[in-house]
């Protein structure tokens, strides 16, 4: 192409100076973009001069396309695209730009009109810009995205899971595996946790998706592990690309990994409270794999739902277990063979068992509450025993076996034998008292019969000799208290 650079060159219409001519070839030959330039024929169009960059990407030689119409040289796919934005480049007379792809490269072209006064377009001058690198980035971006999205998805799908929710733990499990499994693409996906002295780690579910089932494995001890247990206790995730010749997992290697194909690891710590309390394990076979960073989030996400379901399965223990206590302290509540209640400090019943209502003569527990309000005023037949019951409370914290005559619906007369301490609140504040109460009417009717034929005779009612006796000794005592 030496006749392109000949001294009749011109340059938007002007002649081209000799050395201003060879900066602009020798940038034409040296630049890295491909450059060329388009003559229009009567037949269409053909390559005036093209750099060495520019043939390099279509895959000829410089002078295998001087003087040669596109469609020659071109696949024809390329070769259209040249044609088509070429009119309109020269019927616009404006720069188009297209993408075109060839040997396995994606390229930007832009077709600029060679624009003289006064005169119809008959060049174009051509840039090719190579973007491979770019696509290629940007389908690694996109594919990046979407696995980020994907993710995403299953992270919220597992969080808003019933499984998860209810504390039911092993199912909850179950699907975090399997879907852990499926989303990063790995052959096993297994949770272990600590046994309570910490000495081993204990699996505690084992996904296979190959199999497509789960299964058990035997604990780790952690004594023979010491880098691999030091670095799940320091790191926020375990990314081993080798297994065998990274530090922190090459122990395995020994016995754990012994007679599998697993190669790679990608371990996320599960913490609860605060503390490492197990792992959750990703293990890929079949060679060595490079994690890329979303995988590792997205496996401490995973170790995060794991912790999630451990807490809703210890929150679903515990209210089990607050179930059956209440129900057990229900069950003793109703049929406590003695009176159980519940007095604000005021002296309002706020609580009362049936056995309490029976003692009292009341209908119901919902009756007694209902009507009594004023222990001191409505309860106690001496109102007396109510401020020696409150002092001694405040002495002690507590009555034993504190016995009155009190007042029942009827208005008839009992006596109770109450066993009561005070509740107070984390300020120490009265709250009011709880406490038992049994019916010692029997009891004490008992002993007064008792007392009454230890000193009265029972045929003539009169007191006998003992009784004389005690009798005369209180009345000597009386005297030589007056002297």
């Amino acid at each position: 192409m030496a006749d392109f650079w000949s001294p009749r060159l011109l340059y938007r219409g002007r002649p081209v100076a000799g050395r201003s001519q060879a900066i602009l070839h020798t940038l034409f030959e040296s630049v890295n973009e491909g450059l060329f330039i388009l003559d229009t024929t009567p037949q269409g169009f053909i390559f005036k001069a093209c750099n060495p960059a520019f043939a390099q990407w279509m895959g000829l030689a410089p002078q295998a396309l001087n003087n040669v119409d596109p469609r020659e040289a071109l696949p024809i796919d390329i070769a259209g695209a040249f044609y088509d934005n070429g009119h309109q480049c020269l019927s616009q007379k404006v720069s188009v730009r297209f993408q075109a792809t060839i040997h396995s490269r994606s390229l930007i072209v832009t077709l600029s009109p060679v624009l003289e006064e006064d005169a119809p377009v008959q060049q174009m001058v051509g840039a090719c810009q190579d973007i491979t690198d770019l696509k290629v980035a940007e389908a690694m971006l996109q594919r990046s995205q979407l696995r980020l999205q994907r993710q995403n998805q299953t992270l919220m799908q597992l969080a808003h899971n019933q499984a998860l929710a209810s504390g039911n733990l092993n199912e909850a499990l179950h699907q975090i595996t399997e879907a852990a499994a499926e989303i990063i693409e790995v052959e096993r996906v297994g949770v272990w946790l600590y046994n309570p002295e910490r000495t081993k780690l204990v699996c505690i579910d084992l996904y296979d998706r190959s199999l497509q089932a789960h299964r058990e494995a035997k604990p780790l001890d952690v004594q023979v592990y010491p880098a691999y247990f030091e670095a799940l206790q320091n790191e926020r995730a375990i990314a081993a690309a080798d297994v065998l010749t990274d530090p922190r997992t090459h122990e395995l290697g020994k016995s754990y990994l012994l007679g599998s194909e697993i190669r790679a690891l990608l371990d996320a710590p599960v913490r609860l409270g605060g503390r490492v309390v197990g792992v959750i394990c990703h293990e890929h076979t079949g060679g060595s794999r490079a994690w890329v960073g979303e995988e590792l989030a997205f496996a401490g996400s995973v170790a995060d739902l794991v912790t999630l379901a451990l807490e809703a399965s210890e929150r679903q223990q515990a209210e089990q277990a607050l179930r059956r206590a209440e129900e057990r302290y229900r069950i003793f509540f109703e049929e406590a063979i003695e009176g159980i209640f519940f007095t604000t400090a005021t002296g309002q019943c706020v609580s009362a068992n049936p056995m309490l209502a029976k003692i009292l003569g009341y209908e119901s527990p919902g009756e007694l509450i209902e009507h009594l309000t004023d222990v001191s005023r409505q309860l106690y037949v001496d109102p007396q025993r109510r401020q020696e019951f409150l002092r001694q409370i405040d002495e002690n914290g507590a009555v034993w076996g504190f016995e009155s005559a009190v007042y029942c619906k009827d208005g008839s007369t009992t006596w109770i034998s109450e066993n009561t301490r005070a509740v107070r609140d984390s300020n120490g504040i009265l709250m009011g008292y709880e406490g038992t109460v049994e019916n010692i009417t029997a009891r004490r009717r008992d002993q007064a019969i008792i007392e009454y034929m230890a000193y009265f005779d029972s045929l003539t009612g009169l007191a006998n000799r003992e009784r004389f006796d005690q009798d005369l000794e209180e009345a000597c005592s009386r005297r030589k208290a007056k002297i």
